[in-house]
């Protein structure tokens, strides 16, 4: 078969398994798979697939029509123009998180060079920045050491490692000091929603979906904790779920009554991040 027969029938594969972007991913997977560029794909449409790479293009899309993640089952998912190693140990990096590495970059000055990435997972957020700024020395913290393998490795293949700091710990408990900018994606959804959740989000880590019962536990102990960790000029972001804003504004505003609390809207109008500066 030809890489052209190929795409086409994958294409129709995924589109009768309800996937919203059945061409897109029917070209990520056989580039995947022959290793080569969006670009030189269409290029060569003519060209024939082996065997083998016509068996792991059918494999894949099977286990993609199951609701595994396509960043799983090809390894990696672009973010912030960078790309990043992933697997079943870390969440899927997102689109809207782009907008917290973008509220950091627009808030942070020459001066405020330490930074805390807590949740970091993947380490997508925190590598971002430091991929952004050159001057940043980012400590990038989460509880799961499999998280972390990932992070290290994706620290390494952007050459950040020098600058930015992993370490294990329950949110801020193993940060010393003061930060200049605390900026975390941590998880908020309530335990009894996960369950109704679309099976490819289900696919991810519970560790980094589960914000207990009320999806704030851990939004909450952050903002309690960033009191004391937080530089007095300093700037906290943080990812939130929109329909949860009007608890964590007042509770910020508790917190912090000498600070000014905002929210920095998505492209749908929603309030996606959590300001405290």
């Amino acid at each position: 078969m030809i890489v052209q027969s190929v795409l086409k029938q994958c294409e129709k594969f995924l589109s009768d398994h309800q996937k919203e972007s059945p061409a897109i991913e029917s070209q990520v997977i056989v580039g995947h798979v022959l290793k080569k560029s969006r670009s030189d794909l269409l290029r060569d449409l003519g060209t024939d697939l082996s065997l083998y790479e016509q068996s792991e293009v059918f494999r894949i899309m099977s286990e993609r029509s199951y609701g595994t993640p396509l960043a799983y089952l090809i390894g990696h998912r672009d973010f912030y123009g960078l790309n990043f190693m992933v697997n079943h140990n870390v969440l899927v990096p997102r689109q809207e998180t782009e907008l917290l590495v973008e509220t950091v970059l627009d808030f942070v000055n020459s001066d405020q060079r330490e930074i805390v990435d807590v949740g970091t997972g993947s380490g997508c957020i925190g590598i971002a920045i430091a991929v952004s700024l050159n001057n940043a020395n980012i400590t990038a913290i989460d509880i799961s050491d499999k998280a972390l393998d990932v992070a290290r490795q994706n620290c390494q293949y952007h050459f950040v490692g020098d600058r930015v700091v992993l370490k294990k710990g329950n949110l801020l408990n193993v940060f010393s000091g003061l930060a200049d900018v605390i900026v975390a994606n941590l998880p908020y959804i309530k335990s009894d929603e996960i369950q109704y959740l679309q099976p490819e989000v289900r696919c991810e880590p519970r560790l980094a979906l589960d914000g207990e019962e009320d999806g704030l536990c851990f939004q909450r102990e952050l903002l309690i904790q960033s009191k004391s960790k937080l530089n007095k000029s300093g700037f906290l972001a943080m990812e939130i779920d929109p329909e949860q804003y009007a608890s964590l504004e007042f509770l910020a505003k508790d917190i912090f009554p000498m600070k000014t609390v905002d929210f920095i809207q998505d492209g749908n109008g929603d309030k996606r991040v959590l300001c405290v500066k």
